[in-house]
């Protein structure tokens, strides 16, 4: 699954912070953390949306969404950042990187950009619902022309995988990796299962989102030739 390693990366982070809280004198107290003062404030705020719009990355910012804002205000606030996020790059490539983007484009991820072309919305859909690769996307988009409207828009298909991983960071926050309450892993479970299925049948009908494991152009030209003839 997209995403898994840096996921266990970051679990494993955030319990040895907690085991290792009273050596390093760690407030990880989730009151102190969301407290209106703290991060409820314009500048906490305004900082998080801005990792957003520079981070190369989905995961990182939603998991310090998770932390800070908790599981509902951290996916809120995760939506409005990725959406920010999505806006602003792709204007910037579109207006700034043309040529640079469509040279790192490269014939690796030509599969992707035709399969915006003639399935975009679906596709675009179906990668932020499974959290492949941001940059890929972006940069895709910004080549083939994907109108903006349609790249914001379709951030919303990012909202379970964002609720699963605020719930997950939430959770080690609030209880620690020994107390998380039973209810809770099985949500977690109930998504990564979801998310399983959906990445299997989604590769049977969109081959294009099978490029992050193809290493050679000839592999990418024969997804390119299944999509087209799907």
């Amino acid at each position: 699954m997209p995403n898994l390693a840096r996921l266990a990366a970051f679990a494993a982070l955030l319990v040895g912070l907690w085991w290792a809280r009273d050596a390093f004198d760690l407030q990880l107290d989730a009151q102190t953390l969301r407290a209106v003062d703290r991060a409820w404030t314009p500048r906490w705020i305004g900082a998080y949306l801005l990792f957003w719009v520079v981070a190369n990355s989905i995961l990182w910012p939603t998991l310090a969404g998770g932390v800070l804002f908790g599981v509902a205000g951290g996916t809120g606030m995760g939506l409005v950042g990725a959406a920010l996020a999505a806006a602003v790059q792709l204007v910037v490539i579109r207006t700034f990187l043309q040529a640079p983007a469509e040279a790192w484009l490269g014939e690796r991820l030509v599969p992707l950009q035709t399969a915006l072309h003639t399935q975009g919305l679906g596709v675009m859909v179906v990668w932020r619902l499974l959290w492949l690769p941001v940059s890929w996307l972006t940069v895709a988009a910004a080549v083939s022309r994907v109108p903006l409207w349609q790249h914001v828009g379709t951030v919303v298909a990012m909202a379970p995988g964002m609720f699963g991983l605020c719930l997950m960071a939430d959770s080690l926050v609030l209880y620690g990796p020994a107390g998380i309450p039973a209810t809770r892993w099985a949500m977690l479970a109930a998504i990564v299962v979801a998310s399983l299925a959906v990445w299997a049948i989604a590769q049977r009908r969109f081959p294009a989102l099978a490029i992050r494991y193809g290493s050679t152009s000839a592999g990418s030209a024969d997804a390119a030739a299944t999509s087209d003839d799907g």
